[in-house]
């Protein structure tokens, strides 16, 4: 007697983190596609950005409410003191508050002093 098994294997789910990454996919499993998805739609109405994780997690960057204030350190901010763009670490200057929680590259403002740039 010849038995045949029949398997429904459902094929890895791709979607993208982020469409302003020209929407390089990403691979999600199938059984995290409800639980991520409802996530993602809580996110976006927090007006958050769904994004994927150097691990391959996925989260929600929420916006700040601070965003674009005037700071010289990142305990006044929501987030993170960022300094202005180019320039040089060690220098004296004001930043302005990020306006996202979490960011992958950033050059942070310390007692009026810019830091260095470092990327998570």
């Amino acid at each position: 007697m010849v038995l045949f098994i029949v398997s429904s294997c459902q094929q890895p789910q791709i979607t993208s983190d982020n469409e302003e990454d020209d929407l390089v996919p990403t691979i999600q499993k199938e059984s995290d596609k409800k639980l991520t998805y409802e996530e993602e739609q809580k996110c976006l109405d927090a007006n958050g950005i769904w994004e994927q994780g150097q691990t391959g997690e996925f989260f929600c960057n929420l916006p700040t409410s601070d965003a674009g204030k005037e700071c010289t350190d990142s305990n006044e901010c929501e987030s993170f003191c960022q300094a202005p763009n180019g320039i040089e670490p060690g220098s004296k200057t004001n930043g302005r508050c990020y306006g996202w929680k979490f960011s992958w590259c950033m050059q942070e403002v310390s007692n009026g002093i810019a830091g260095h740039t470092g990327c998570a």
